[in-house]
């Protein structure tokens, strides 16, 4: 890890083994790896989840033991010396010891672990985060670095003071690829925007709105995975969102009506043929025959929220 000067923007906030240590220190601040939350460019997390995982109301997911997380954590290394030996670049570890995280000085909410630095030389670096991806991932990096990686580097960009920082991703465990993303003064300020007032509700423990996200769905079932057989008096603002769900939940019933009478006729005209071509595009449609592995599905417990009509006289 480099030397830290007082001329630096970030102090090393910890640099440790430990890890309850490192895991404390990331509750200090908004990580690069969660500000993408924040802004609403990473699609595995929300708001919400996010915030309740860093006022204690649920505990972050252990990841220790997802072998792909394993995996990425042991190719890190590998990743990093192909990246060096195809670019003539300078690779540099991000830390001394197994856990290190930096923090702003001047936003003291924004913290960032680097993997490693990279550049030209020891006088020219910035970060450099490394990635390793599964086959189905390739598409998300035909682009470049997929919206939810860039908001990772610019936070380390903002954190570090650095004008570039650099993605290197292994995709299926044989194609290198690896894109430099120029610094955005645009982006950095909707983080910083986004990221103080997100630690302020932290800290004042007020919770963001729920929004339709998977992530929010599944948060919400970790923390009231069963009811308690009580029933409350619901606020008179929730009123109109609950009758404009069941408005919405029926017009999904009829939808789902509809596109099944279609897919009926479609059937009942294609017969025993795969496959049916329109006549003015040639666009096709088929009905192919694919067969399924039989598989057990494990016992689970689950709420399900139901609109119930009141006896009125």
């Amino acid at each position: 890890m480099l030397a830290v000067s007082a001329s630096d923007p970030y102090e090393v906030l910890c640099d440790t083994d430990d890890e309850p240590e490192w895991l404390s220190a990331r509750f200090a601040g908004l990580g690069a790896s969660e500000i993408g939350a924040v802004v609403g460019m990473d699609h595995r997390s929300s708001p919400l989840k996010l915030f309740l995982e860093k006022t204690g109301a649920v505990q972050p997911e252990d990841l220790s033991d997802v072998e792909a997380i394993r995996w990425g954590h042991r190719m890190e290394p590998v990743i990093a010396d192909e990246f060096r030996e195809r670019t003539g670049r300078l690779v540099l570890r991000g830390r001394k010891r197994r856990f290190c995280v930096l923090r702003s000085k001047e936003h003291p909410w924004a913290l960032a672990s680097l993997d490693f630095w990279t550049g030209p030389s020891a006088n020219d670096i910035w970060p450099l985060e490394i990635k390793n991806a599964n086959a189905f991932r390739a598409e998300d990096w035909l682009n470049g670095t997929p919206d939810y990686h860039v908001a990772q580097l610019a936070q380390q960009m903002l954190v570090t003071g650095a004008r570039r920082a650099t993605s290197a991703v292994c995709i299926g465990g044989n194609q290198l690829a690896w894109c430099d993303v120029e610094r955005d003064e645009v982006l950095i300020r909707k983080l910083i925007y986004a990221g103080e007032r997100f630690w302020a509700r932290v800290q004042r423990k007020d919770p963001p709105e729920p929004d339709g996200s998977v992530a929010t769905r599944e948060v919400l079932s970790r923390l009231y995975p069963q009811d308690n057989g009580k029933t409350v008096v619901l606020p008179a603002a929730l009123e109109d969102p609950v009758y404009e769900w069941r408005r919405l939940k029926e017009a999904e019933a009829a939808q789902k009506k509809e596109i099944a009478r279609i897919e009926h006729v479609i059937k009942a005209t294609l017969g025993e043929a795969e496959r049916g071509i329109l006549q003015a595009t040639g666009d096709e449609v088929s009905w192919k025959t694919q067969h399924a592995k039989e598989h057990v599905v494990k016992a689970s417990t689950s709420r399900v929220l139901r609109f119930h009509q009141s006896k009125r006289i």
